[in-house]
């Protein structure tokens, strides 16, 4: 009896990672739904200098910090939705570690350029460059993960030197 107590358990706790999982999914998936496409205009762009520190070395009371300056091309523009303007920007990518790298993306967004926007059909004013709303993978498989293979190693898993040591052991059996 104590047995199938555990087994229910485990099986509910492996049943609840998997709903977990398909729920946030779920969640994700109905976010992009609401985003729409439509043209927009470039109105501006301009380049975001960043310097920020990477690493460095402390030698006796003398710090020494290496900083990287990264170049941040921004596009703004403009897009109607029921007559009513809306404006947006967005950054394009990451960073570049040069200047000319970032001033030939902007070469590719000239001003009153059509690009292809998307906004959020239930606040018109949310615009962004790609429908899609990165689903945070990592976070929702590891605990996806941790609650499926914990409870199957509970099952699959046997106690040993409990005699020897007057402690259990889980041991696995593959």
């Amino acid at each position: 009896m104590y047995a199938l107590r555990i087994f229910g358990a485990i099986t509910s706790f492996i049943i609840l990672g998997l709903t977990l999982a398909y729920l946030m999914m779920n969640y994700y998936n109905d976010k992009n739904s609401k985003f729409i496409e439509i043209d927009a205009n470039v109105t501006s762009t301009k380049i975001i200098t960043q310097r920020r520190k990477k690493g460095g070395v402390r030698i006796g009371q003398i710090q020494i910090n290496n900083t990287v300056t990264e170049y941040q091309p921004v596009i703004c523009y403009t897009y109607k939705v029921d007559d009513q303007n809306y404006n947006g920007c967005f950054n394009h990518n990451s960073g570049y570690q040069s200047k000319s790298s970032a001033d030939l993306v902007i070469k590719d967004y000239p001003n009153d350029k059509e690009i292809k926007i998307y906004y959020n059909s239930n606040d018109k004013g949310q615009s962004q460059p790609t429908k899609e709303i990165k689903f945070p993978y990592i976070p929702v498989v590891l605990l996806s993960v941790f609650m499926i293979v914990v409870p199957l190693a509970f099952i699959f898993g046997q106690s040993s030197n409990v005699e020897r040591y007057n402690q259990p052991t889980l041991t696995f059996n593959i």
